[in-house]
């Protein structure tokens, strides 16, 4: 705008190009996680959604020790592409993905203090280790989740391993986000109001590998 323009500091214009650059990374953060979340395509190799009863990576479980012990068995017993060969603990969840009202539980079960207080009734394992996890599952917050419950454990890629979880490409030629700006006096806005225009523009795709990678409980 005129004013912004004006400012005797440039406060207005400074922030801008923050602005648009944290735009520009929460819209691929977001897509990212949608991609690995909820938006649940079918896949190539067998036209079945990436999470199925098929593909033996979902569930309903709550978020809880015992349940997470749960899904790294499943992901544990997930066989290679083309073969038999279980893909054993290369395949243990690696990122737990959930909803900010899940964080202080996720933190609790893969960073637990010193100082700790088990409820029995929670877990059914008579001998239950608060610190399984500790060290060895990164929690990433799904910051724009509306699902309250539901979680996703992820394997860490090793494609030497026959771990494959997403690819992320960006058009060819392009490696950097393009900006355009629309400035010009003899444009119609400019006779409405003194205001120029930017934007960000990026080309990229995110598309999942396989499904043996993830797991998902869909907690009612």
């Amino acid at each position: 705008t005129l004013e912004a323009l004006t400012d005797p500091d440039g406060q207005r214009l400074l922030a801008l190009p923050m602005a648009l650059r944290e735009a520009l990374n929460r819209t691929i953060r977001e897509a990212i996680l949608n991609v690995m979340t909820t938006d649940n395509p079918s896949m190539n190799a067998d036209s079945t959604t990436f999470y199925h009863a098929d593909h033996n990576n979902t569930g309903t479980a709550a978020l809880t020790i015992d349940n997470l012990g749960a899904v790294r068995i499943a992901m544990r017993n997930q066989t290679q592409q083309n073969s038999s060969k279980r893909l054993g603990a290369k395949n243990d969840p690696a990122f737990l993905l959930v909803p900010h009202d899940l964080i202080d539980l996720a933190e609790r079960i893969t960073n637990p203090s010193d100082t700790f207080v088990i409820t029995p009734a929670v877990s059914t394992g008579g001998e239950l280790d608060p610190r399984t996890f500790k060290g060895k599952v990164t929690v990433v917050p799904i910051t724009h989740a509306t699902d309250v419950n539901n979680y996703f454990a992820w394997a860490k890629p090793n494609p030497g391993a026959g771990i494959h979880t997403f690819s992320f490409d960006r058009l060819t030629g392009v490696q950097e986000p393009e900006m355009f700006q629309q400035f010009d006096p003899d444009a119609p806005s400019m006779f409405d109001s003194d205001t120029g225009k930017w934007k960000i523009r990026f080309w990229f795709d995110v598309t999942l590998l396989d499904w043996r990678s993830a797991y998902r409980q869909a907690v009612a």
